[in-house]
């Protein structure tokens, strides 16, 4: 799945920390550690494969890839549940409908 921040939320990092802002509320979400870094490489293009992959590297080979996976899936349905992110592509998605054409030219 690939995701976005809708285009009324914006990242701001600064020597005081790093949040996330509706513009048109103001409403403000405070992102620290790896929400942060998270954040910077939610850009619309990479998957959560890809992001997964650049956390591990981030943070190194002692980390569990499977605890990053974890966390990284549970925070990208925080974001989603607060209106922050959106869907862009379903890989899964545009698979099942590729698969249910060809399905339909099979029977015909």
């Amino acid at each position: 799945m690939i995701y976005k921040l809708f285009d009324n939320v914006k990242f701001y990092s600064n020597v005081q920390g790093s949040y996330l802002e509706r513009e048109d509320t103001g409403e403000r979400f405070n992102m620290g550690g790896i929400a942060a870094d998270i954040i910077e490489l939610i850009d619309g293009k990479r998957d959560m494969n890809d992001i997964l992959e650049e956390l591990c590297k981030l943070f190194g080979p002692d980390v569990d890839p499977l605890m990053i996976a974890g966390d990284l899936e549970r925070f990208m349905g925080e974001l989603a549940q607060a209106g922050l992110v959106e869907l862009v592509k379903d890989p899964f998605e545009e698979g099942f409908q590729e698969y249910m054409k060809m399905r339909e030219g099979k029977k015909n």
